[in-house]
């Protein structure tokens, strides 16, 4: 009996040991995939640039640059925001002009987070210039290349650009956070300023909204917020340059979701 047993002992072993394999395989294997599919509107030159995700598993961080042909695809915004602690801070546009956003995310929990395969992750929203090829496509050029799961080990990115357009969806109920405002105009004046030195926001149109203004640095940090109510043809509103020289950028959010950018420089 004792030949039988070492016999399946060694069996039983080589079997766990063929399982732990094609288990380590399997997890050295793992990756994240985020798909982007162009969704276009027949009354408007704005197309959405949709991102969803595959394989996002207990992912602690994540960072890249994604980029595109600027003949092609003029960047507006960005928003639909549906990733767990996602917001404005985690993407710069500085760049965007060259046809790059960086982004950088991670896990505000601490503990990794894991979305269903094909939840939508963020929305782009750019100006259609011509019907040529995009070119899309995620790379270290600005931002490394970093995804690093719940237990610190880095697994691999790719990016998959769905070719079939797509339509938005007239019915939906998602509210876009960053489409460009229409019904009103902003303008910073002075917009060359010193630092903490007084300057006026200035709106124009006849609709009566609540506006939030905020500043961001180059990096896509906030510095401050202020919400203003306008309700003449023309409002203006105090603000305060930053402390410190640069380049700054003055973020204008009214109730419908629509976004102006504003550049301000600070001597």
């Amino acid at each position: 009996m004792r030949p039988i047993t070492a016999k399946i002992l060694k069996s039983l072993k080589s079997i766990t040991l063929s399982f732990l394999f094609l288990l380590g395989t399997q997890i050295a294997s793992a990756n994240l995939t985020l798909h982007g599919q162009l969704c276009s509107d027949p009354n408007s030159d704005i197309v959405k640039l949709k991102i969803t995700s595959e394989g996002f598993d207990d992912l602690f961080s994540f960072q890249f640059t994604f980029n595109w042909d600027v003949n092609v695809l003029e960047y507006q915004s960005l928003g639909e925001y549906s990733l767990p602690h996602f917001s404005q801070q985690n993407y710069g546009t500085v760049f965007s002009n060259d046809g790059m956003l960086n982004f950088s995310w991670h896990d505000g929990d601490g503990v990794g987070e894991t979305i269903e395969d094909g939840s939508h992750v963020f929305t782009i929203f750019f100006k259609k210039l011509t019907n040529d090829d995009p070119n899309l496509s995620i790379d270290g050029s600005k931002t490394q290349v970093e995804v690093i799961n719940g237990d610190w080990n880095e697994i691999d990115l790719f990016f998959n650009f769905n070719t079939d357009p797509c339509s938005s969806d007239p019915n939906s109920t998602t509210k876009t956070k960053d489409t460009p405002i229409t019904n009103l105009s902003a303008q910073i004046h002075p917009n060359i300023v010193l630092p903490n030195e007084s300057l006026t926001l200035i709106i124009q149109g006849n609709e009566t909204t609540k506006l939030e203004a905020s500043t961001f640095n180059l990096e896509g940090k906030l510095l401050n917020t202020q919400t203003v109510l306008h309700l003449s043809e023309k409002s203006e509103i105090k603000l305060n340059a930053p402390a410190a020289s640069g380049l700054y950028f003055v973020r204008i959010l009214d109730e419908q979701g629509g976004v102006k950018t504003l550049k301000l420089a600070v001597q």
